[in-house]
């Protein structure tokens, strides 16, 4: 399965590989073209379209073609409207699993603003890190975050969770250390110098969870792989990963534990 299995014909292959150009990441020191890699390796995509599968690589091709008029810039731009449209297709993975997920403390931070216009951006952030960082009982903490975020969702986009093989709580199975949730689960999109917050959660009835496919990852993510597990950014495989899902955002009523600050 790959876009040489496709017969592309000079324009089309041209398009092609000016998309690989534009998403290799050269500073990325295990594979540099590794999101273009996940591009022709992911197993769910079909090459040509299948009823009831994710878009296909000839979807996207035509979608390029299509839509992409300046090149390396335009493929890439069309190349990522059309992963938005085609996300959370992968398998689905179940119910009544029990998640946990990891962000940058700004950019809930910047989430949550847009209900708070009462604070300024910097005083979002300062009451985020207290309700994170309060010593106050687990479920105490709980209810005064659920009151204070005034918003029905805890992120804008889709949500990457993980779970974990046995069953456990995610942050049972994985320390809440800073280095080493952003290892095992993959995250190296996320600058040194940031805060990172995370949380235990559940989805609400009627919302499912899917395996990701590369069409979740905005085409420019060399850190994931199509393997429905996280990558370890040390090199040790997913087989050291957790297994990875994708879902729409949940809220603060879904969260089973307070959101916490990772420890550095």
């Amino acid at each position: 399965m790959s876009f040489s299995d496709l017969n592309l014909d000079p324009a089309d292959q041209a398009l092609v590989d000016e998309l690989k150009a534009a998403v290799r990441r050269p500073e990325y020191h295990l594979v540099p073209d590794q999101a273009f890699e996940n591009l022709e390796s992911d197993p769910q995509i079909p090459d040509e379209p299948v009823a009831g599968s994710p878009a296909s690589r000839r979807e996207f091709v035509n979608h390029l073609r299509a839509n992409a008029q300046d090149r390396s810039e335009g493929c890439l731009l069309h190349g990522r409207a059309f992963c938005r449209a085609h996300q959370r297709r992968g398998q689905e993975t179940g119910n009544g699993m029990i998640l946990g997920h990891v962000q940058e403390l700004s950019k809930l931070a910047d989430w949550l603003h847009d209900a708070r216009e009462d604070l300024s951006p910097k005083q979002v952030q300062d009451l985020l890190r207290d309700l994170v960082s309060s010593k106050a009982d687990p479920a105490v903490r709980l209810q005064e975050q659920r009151e204070k975020s005034q918003k029905p969702t805890l992120t804008r986009y889709q949500m990457w969770s993980f779970l974990t093989d046995d069953g456990r709580r995610p942050f049972q199975a994985i320390s809440p250390r800073r280095a080493e949730l952003l290892n095992f689960l993959g995250l190296g999109s996320i600058p040194p110098e940031a805060e990172v917050v995370y949380w235990t959660h559940s989805l609400p009835a009627g919302m499912a969870a899917q395996r990701p496919t590369v069409w979740d990852t905005d085409l420019d993510n060399p850190y994931w792989r199509p393997t429905g597990r996280t990558e370890p950014l040390d090199g040790s495989g997913s087989t050291n990963g957790f297994p990875e899902v994708v879902h729409p955002s949940v809220g603060v009523a879904d969260l089973i534990d307070p959101i916490g600050s990772a420890e550095s």
